[in-house]
């Protein structure tokens, strides 16, 4: 299932009271300490209680320390740690004969295997605790087991399996009369309808509010934990029913009881919940002060959870779209720049679907500032991902954010088109009202016109409609309009068509925009209104004397009028015959170059020679294909790159991107700073590089003799130098010349047979040839470039041999090879 930024899991930290046998007081006390989130604390208590009972060679009370270390351990994600720890409790428990222990000893381990993600195996352990729960005769332990088994269900995406399976929890947990696994089943429950069913919300918030009652009836500390789990549970659905006040309401509670039960990172949690309904209540100013305290707690407490940090700037990014929606000034950047940061937590956490979401986010927070053309880029990708997995409703968000950004960039038709569309995949009244009313918006402006529509040869005019003036009343005071005003204004003068009078703005500050600029505007009235300390009186340019014609060689400035009044630089020209020509030709230099060409053309300041070469390399199918909108938003969003020295200009003006295919042959990996781009150069690919005179000036090797009888190339088709380069582009021709050497130092003289050495996963074999003749070996950089780019061969011409293809199938390899161009 899709990841959500409201979704949330059942605490690691709490068990169930029943699962375990006789268990000590003291196991409460580490049970707090969790809760708490006070690690460090708990880890000790579980490790004196340890080493009390080993001094007391007391069996049981050992076991039950190693199963309270490895809940600990659990807790913290110290998965390999918690594992060994349950492991020598299982034991433990079987030589103490308990067979509740063992029981719950094993689904301790089936949870410790889930969490990491060793699906198959969690499974096999829960079906094998389930079975020594019912030997047992242990209902609760048995509802344990559902309960898990539905958790597991749940991140399989496997909906209705979960379903079944927390309704056996729940059964089993009210005949056992256990009012806590009650509630914690019906917390399962809810999510799985708040995140799984479009119309899911009013169950999950009735069934949060059941387990609210539930928790209140226990008095054990889990179950203020597990209560306030169940207050964010009813605040998330009521946000998603758009009531606000009861989804706040419910939020405040939630972090009350985190407050006093629970630790900084519950606290965080139920924080970000607030800000988001004092955002929604239309009080930005609280949710922004608690958005940045949510943000101060966690980097305070060094938090590990990157997920919940994410989220966090996530809704700090919502709040601050929303002030500037508001009208809220920024003049930073910082709206956009939050939007960018909370993406990027997003990639690293390599989760799809958020991405998608927040990069749609982003979209919105570049068409607010007024960029267009890069809110478009976005949101196209995010369309994508949305289309291609069939998320309806994500979808219609997309087309109508992508429909507001073509209006954006002046293309009316096609934002009417895209909406027309997205009004197909929108279901919500609220927003269905919005898009109705952004399409009447559209439609005005299409019937407007974008410019001047000029009539026939005999002089007559278009027909146009009648603008309408913003409903502004001009305030003397003011001594001007808002910039909102005049930016609606100039707008609206922009979309309408030529008219056969004069059109004047009917703002007083406007009025005198010729006089404050200097610039003739022949459509202002004679008579201007009055501006308080600026023209008193106002202005009649009836009465000031006209600016004399200049003359056409040298023309000069209007001479000051005699009564030293104003100086008109007011004119009325009269619009030319049809018939009329310009006296010399108007040279405009466009900022957009070769605008047919493959790639769309170039912008004025990008080198033609590097245009020319990403235009011939489109041409050739080896580059792919991006618009001059797409570039200018990736060499704004451009790391650091490592790679041959041909591809870097291409990466500073955005032809290549990690966030793009790669070209031809090419692999992106990930690298500590930055992002490495392996495979040949552009040269290689056009068949034009400078660096293969370099190379074949080398001396003669120890192998000419099979080259000259192979007619000029190796075996396996492919040369070893190619290669090499191909997985190393910073080498020099110096450090593929010393590497060649070093392998023909162990009868390795083409590319196939180096494929072929580099087969053994841990390139030992390779590594101890090497040294055995007495080179140095290889860096496991070195190795891993190799295997790299080998696999992204394995299917090219001239064909690397088996080897190669082998590491493209063998799934251990392609997780090695994915995780280095990650």
């Amino acid at each position: 299932m899709a990841p959500q930024a409201w979704g949330f899991d059942v605490n690691n930290a709490v068990d169930f009271q029943g699962t375990l046998p006789d268990a000590p007081a003291w196991l409460g006390d580490v049970e707090k300490l969790l809760l708490q989130e006070n690690y460090d604390q708990a880890a000790q208590a579980a490790e004196q209680n340890l080493a009390d009972a080993r001094r007391s060679d007391d069996r049981l009370a050992q076991s039950f320390a190693l199963h309270a270390l490895a809940r600990v351990k659990c807790t913290r994600n110290a998965y390999s740690e918690a594992r060994i720890a349950a492991e020598e409790a299982l034991e433990s428990f079987r030589a103490a004969d308990s067979a509740k222990g063992v029981a719950s000893t094993t689904l301790l381990l089936a949870k410790i295997a889930l969490d990491m993600r060793e699906a198959s195996e969690a499974e096999r352990l829960a079906t094998e605790a389930l079975s020594k729960f019912q030997a047992a005769s242990s209902r609760t332990g048995e509802a344990a087991v559902h309960h898990m088994l539905a958790r597991m269900h749940i991140r399989d995406s496997r909906v209705d399996e979960a379903l079944e399976e927390i309704e056996q929890a729940r059964a089993l947990f009210e005949k056992s009369g256990d009012k806590e696994g009650q509630a914690a089943a019906l917390l399962v429950k809810g999510n799985i309808y708040a995140w799984n069913y479009s119309d899911g919300q009013e169950e999950a918030l009735k069934v949060g509010r059941e387990a609210v009652a539930l928790c209140r009836k226990v008095g054990r500390p889990a179950c203020r934990l597990r209560e306030a789990d169940a207050q964010f549970l009813v605040a998330t659905a009521a946000f998603t029913l758009k009531r606000h006040k009861d989804g706040l309401k419910a939020a405040k509670e939630s972090l009350e009881l985190f407050k006093e039960w629970g630790g900084p990172r519950s606290q965080a949690s139920s924080m970000r919940a607030v800000a988001m309904g004092l955002m929604q209540c239309d009080r930005l100013e609280e949710a922004h002060e608690v958005a940045e305290q949510t943000l101060s707690m966690l980097r305070a407490q060094g938090t590990t959870d990157e997920t919940l940090l994410a989220e966090a700037l996530a809704v700090d990014a919502m709040i601050a779209r929303q002030r500037f929606a508001k009208g809220e000034p920024d003049e930073d950047g910082s709206m956009v720049q939050k939007a960018r940061d909370v993406l990027e937590a997003f990639v690293k956490l390599d989760e799809d679907y958020a991405c998608a979401m927040h990069r749609l986010e982003l979209g919105q927070a570049l068409q607010l500032s007024g960029d267009s053309a890069a809110a478009l880029t976005e949101v196209t990708i995010a369309l994508e991902f949305f289309t291609e997995n069939k998320v309806k409703a994500s979808q219609g968000l997309a087309m109508m954010t992508l429909a507001m950004c073509q209006l954006g960039t002046g293309d009316p038709k096609a934002a009417l088109d895209t909406a027309a569309k997205a009004e197909k995949f929108i279901e919500d009244p609220t927003t269905l009202s919005e898009l109705a009313e952004f399409m009447g918006v559209v439609k005005s402006q299409a019937r407007g016109g974008g410019g001047p529509k000029w009539g026939s040869q005999s002089g007559s005019w278009s027909n146009y409609d009648d603008p309408k003036a913003p409903n502004y009343i001009y305030k003397a005071e003011e001594g001007g309009v808002k910039r909102s005003v005049y930016s609606d204004l100039v707008n609206m003068r922009i979309h309408s068509g030529d008219t056969p009078e004069p059109i004047s703005f009917d703002t007083a500050g406007i009025f005198y925009m010729d006089q404050f600029l200097g610039v003739s505007m022949p459509f202002m009235p004679t008579k201007r209104p009055p501006i308080p300390g600026v023209y008193p009186d106002g202005l009649d340019t009836s009465k000031m004397a006209p600016a004399p014609a200049p003359k056409p060689q040298q023309p000069k400035p209007a001479a000051a009028p005699a009564g030293g009044g104003v100086v008109s630089v007011l004119s009325t020209p009269s619009r030319p015959p049809a018939t009329a020509k310009p006296a010399g030709p108007i040279v405009i230099k466009p900022a957009i170059l070769g605008n047919n060409d493959a790639l769309g053309g170039r912008y004025r300041d990008c080198p033609e020679d590097i245009h020319d070469r990403m235009v011939a390399l489109a041409r050739a199918g080896a580059l792919p294909t991006t618009t001059l909108s797409q570039r200018q938003v990736l060499e704004r969003k451009k790391s650091t790159f490592h790679g041959h020295a041909e591809w870097r200009e291409a990466a500073r003006w955005g032809y290549i991107h990690p966030t793009v295919a790669a070209p031809k042959g090419c692999k992106w990996y990930k690298v500590s700073i930055g992002h490495k781009l392996v495979g040949p150069s552009p040269g290689e690919l056009l068949g034009t590089s400078n660096e293969d005179a370099a190379l074949s000036a080398r001396p003669a090797s120890r192998f000419a003799w099979k080259e000259k009888a192979a007619g000029g190339r190796q075996p396996g088709g492919l040369a070893l130098e190619k290669l090499l380069r191909g997985a190393n582009p910073d080498w020099t021709a110096g450090d593929v010349a010393v590497a060649r050497r070093k392998l023909e130092a162990v009868s390795i003289d083409s590319a196939a047979s180096l494929v072929e050495a580099l087969s053994n996963i841990d390139a030992e074999d390779l590594n101890l040839r090497l040294q055995r003749a007495g080179e140095q070996a290889l860096e496991p950089q070195t190795l891993q470039a190799l295997r790299a780019y080998a696999a992204s061969l394995a299917n090219s011409e001239p064909w690397l041999g088996p080897a190669a293809a082998q590491f493209a199938v063998q799934e251990h390899l392609q997780t090695r090879v994915a995780l280095a161009v990650r």
